[in-house]
């Protein structure tokens, strides 16, 4: 797919021939494609897709009377920023930002329970990230979100929720705000929005400026019930590592 227009709030894709785009039916201008009896890729991170609204997706292909998808985003001050993926290309998207996608042969989307031995990965609330591999596109939307790919400079850190996508063989780490390692200490790392993320300098993300709202109680203990459900998981990844 490719970008034929775009403003604020709004864009316009052309669809190739062949290609099956997936995205968020809310966001659709224009009349509708249908929804799948199956959802994409059903096996690709879906605990954290259910959580954000990402998993039950319409689905497009391009027709003769109907070339271009016209999408439109819920909030007044949003923008959509289409990332291409080459086939070696692996990228980490926050699922709350995940707008639309769209793959070729040998893409996808899938769950790296290799993370979930990750403390970097708890510390940005992500045990089981979303990761999408080309080749393909992949389209995102967030408030203000910057129109081209971030550099990061020196000391540069991250409030993990502003991370809309970058590059999952970049290396990053976290930085706890409550560092001793007692046990509740780590608890709370996990858990709290608190924490920062730090990138090696030059490294390339997709940003959004406006700092997403504090967690709802009812999201927070969701968040909890979900970690303390993965724990059997934790546990099979350790001991076959």
């Amino acid at each position: 797919m490719k970008v034929l227009s775009q403003e604020t709030n709004a864009i316009s894709l052309e669809l190739d021939d062949d290609e099956v785009v997936y995205f968020r039916g809310e966001m659709l201008r224009g009349r509708s494609f249908g929804v799948p009896w199956w959802p994409p890729y059903p096996f690709g991170s879906p605990i954290a897709r259910l959580i954000h609204g990402c998993y039950v997706l319409n689905r497009a292909a391009r027709r003769d009377d109907q070339p271009v998808l016209q999408l439109n985003g819920p909030s007044g001050l949003g923008r959509f920023q289409l990332i291409t993926l080459a086939r070696e290309d692996r990228y980490f998207v926050h699922p709350r930002h995940l707008a639309a996608f769209a793959f070729q042969a040998g893409g996808g989307l899938h769950t790296q329970l290799s993370r979930l031995a990750s403390p970097s990965c708890w510390g940005i609330h992500h045990p089981l990230p979303v990761v999408v591999h080309g080749p393909g596109a992949v389209l995102v939307y967030a408030e203000n979100l910057y129109r081209a790919a971030v550099t990061v400079a020196a000391q540069a850190e991250y409030i993990p929720d502003q991370i809309v996508a970058f590059d999952a063989r970049q290396p990053f780490r976290v930085r706890a705000l409550h560092p001793d390692h007692s046990p509740l200490s780590q608890v709370i790392n996990a858990l709290i929005d608190d924490n920062r993320i730090c990138f090696a300098v030059g490294a390339t993300l997709h940003v959004s400026p406006i700092n997403q709202p504090q967690r709802h109680r009812w999201r927070l203990i969701l968040h909890v019930l979900i970690h303390l459900a993965l724990i059997p998981l934790i546990i099979v990844v350790l001991k076959d590592g």
